[in-house]
């Protein structure tokens, strides 16, 4: 068989047309993976999403209608700033926190179904209003969810571990406490003669005056006569007879009372032409006496309270009032105001050193202050005393002027337990 060649040149045509169709119809192999050491083997970082940071919620139970809202609305203001200032700081344990209120309206029932209500909606920790009677339903409810409560100024020795429970806290001296406060203050003023008028109607007032009277006794003073009235009384014009029937003048009257019935026998006293010292506690602490007793009739008046609102009470006042000015628009005007700062701060405390806001847990940390610095001076818990241990503010009240004179402390007290039987 006879053989036939074939050109180089269409030889070479075929070939460049088969690797044409090779380059362009079939596609090239995948490059190889990169190894997991190789630099191309690194991800590229997203920009994270940032997670949704559930806040800290505290629930103030806050009487601000009533007779009440005298004394817990300057501590919700307090409280205010102290979470503004908490938030500047990054918040506690990292999350942001939430003050939730609800007004109580001076009623134990609405002021319970108040913290049911906060409680419902997440609230890690409760603070009550600044009375046993009144405020005391708030921290019995916190109780029953194992969440921990405090009141800002609730004086009663009854407000305590045993009563409402173990995580139930009052950040005000008890009135054991304040009624020896109260008349160590009067015995530095030099006065041995007293007389005392109580407010029959409040636990803190029965209190106060039983406590006062242990005190002045105890320190060598002379009682010479005590008086009573009901809430929401007027008329003192019998009080006053008594007083001027005294065979001897006191050298002080101290009044165990509230506000509006402190500064109407303020007024009327002096009306009547008594001009003798008179003394009360922070139930006066309140902006209005000045106005409600009249500028004139306001001379020889004292008081103590927890805390005050001016810079020469104490290094952290400035701060404080700085903040209170932030949020509000004006500067505190009485001592309470520093009770809800102090709640607020004392809580962020324990839930960070117990890293969790579980009520048992920030309970004892509470328990394990000891002197532990505040507005309000220092505050000291322990497990068998919810009421704390602390110091007070004594104050003069002349014309218009408020002036605070010095921190006191007592140099003993009368036994809790006189006042919890």
């Amino acid at each position: 068989m006879s053989s036939r060649s074939i050109p180089i040149s269409a030889i070479s045509l075929v070939i460049v047309l088969a690797m044409l169709v090779v380059g362009c119809g079939t596609p090239a192999p995948p490059p190889a993976e990169p190894t997991p050491t190789s630099p191309e083997a690194v991800e590229p970082t997203a920009t994270p999403v940032p997670e949704e940071v559930e806040p800290i919620i505290i629930g103030g139970v806050f009487n601000q209608t009533g007779w009440m809202a005298t004394y817990d609305d300057p501590p919700r203001h307090g409280a205010r700033a102290a979470v503004k200032k908490l938030n500047d700081e990054g918040g506690i344990l990292g999350r942001p926190v939430e003050l939730l209120e609800i007004d109580g309206k001076t009623d134990p029932a609405v002021v319970a179904n108040a913290a049911i209500q906060l409680l419902e909606q997440g609230a890690d920790f409760i603070v009550a209003p600044c009375d046993f009677d009144i405020g005391a339903p708030a921290c019995i409810e916190a109780q029953k969810q194992g969440v921990a409560c405090m009141s800002t100024c609730a004086s009663s020795p009854l407000f305590n571990e045993t009563v409402i429970g173990d995580l139930a806290f009052t950040l005000s001296e008890g009135c054991h406490g304040i009624g020896a406060v109260t008349a160590q203050m009067a015995w530095e003023f030099g006065w041995t003669k007293a007389y005392v008028i109580t407010d029959l109607g409040w636990e803190y007032t029965r209190s106060l005056g039983d406590a006062f009277k242990w005190s002045w006794e105890k320190l060598g003073g002379e009682l010479l006569g005590e008086d009573g009235y009901q809430p929401g009384d007027e008329d003192f014009s019998a009080h006053i007879a008594r007083v001027k029937a005294l065979e001897e003048a006191p050298d002080v009257i101290l009044v165990a009372c509230v506000m509006p019935e402190g500064a109407t026998i303020f007024r009327q006293f002096r009306l009547a032409g008594i001009d003798t010292p008179l003394i009360a506690s922070d139930g006066v602490d309140d902006p209005e006496l000045v106005t409600a007793v009249g500028p004139e009739n306001v001379y020889d008046i004292w008081y103590t309270t927890h805390a005050w609102f001016t810079e020469d009470a104490g290094p952290e006042y400035p701060e404080y009032i700085k903040y209170h000015e932030e949020v509000w628009g004006f500067p505190p005007d009485t001592g309470l105001a520093a009770q809800g700062w102090d709640v607020v701060t004392l809580f962020a405390r324990a839930a960070e050193r117990a890293g969790t806001t579980e009520g048992k847990a920030v309970a004892q940390e509470y328990e394990k202050m000891t002197e532990e610095p505040v507005l309000s001076g220092y505050v000291t818990w322990t497990p068998d005393d919810h009421v704390p241990t602390k110091p007070m503010v004594a104050i003069e009240v002349e014309g218009e002027e408020f002036r605070f004179l010095r921190w006191i402390e007592p140099p003993f007290m009368p036994p809790r337990d006189m006042f919890t039987k």
